[in-house]
């Protein structure tokens, strides 16, 4: 009789853990997915050359912003124009990390978003390649260029041509 007693408590007592830590771990998990849900990027996602696969959203965030400034004091961008060559101011640059991180796709190789401005281009142009004249549209698609070309994240980038075409 006294072994019938001790494993019916036990299983009691087993079974009144099982159910309290069952229900803990499901109180836990509504919290952490239904009240405060934290996106994730999945496998296999890259921004620029970062992986950033299984970080969440705002990690990833804060992470490139300690990192934009570095990439700022080393980063290079030439630029070509018939046969001048350049460097391309970066201190004006913007990365825009809110656009970069909620344009991210999870599972592929995606790009920063950058903002150049056009005065700085304009007068980049002016100064380093005199001999041309470039109109307002031909500003605005090179800028739309070199934006484009910093996208990667590359620290060293070299622009082939500053021709709209």
């Amino acid at each position: 009789m006294d072994n019938k007693l001790f494993g019916l408590t036990f299983a009691a007592v087993f079974g009144l853990a099982l159910f309290v830590f069952g229900a803990t771990n499901a109180g836990a998990y509504a919290v952490d997915n239904w009240l405060f849900p934290t996106e994730e990027f999945g496998d296999n996602t890259y921004i620029g050359t970062t992986d950033v696969s299984n970080m969440e959203v705002e990690s990833a965030k804060m992470m490139f912003a300690g990192q934009s400034e570095t990439w700022r004091a080393d980063a290079e961008l030439q630029v070509t124009y018939q046969d001048a060559m350049a460097t391309y101011p970066l201190e004006n640059a913007e990365i825009l990390l809110d656009e970069t991180v909620r344009n991210a796709e999870t599972g592929s190789q995606n790009s920063f978003v950058f903002q150049l401005s056009t005065d700085t281009t304009r007068a980049f142009l002016a100064d380093h390649f005199p001999v041309a004249a470039f109109s307002e549209e031909d500003v605005e698609a090179i800028n739309g260029k070199l934006e484009t070309a910093l996208q990667g994240g590359q620290k060293k980038r070299r622009l082939p041509s500053a021709t709209t075409a």
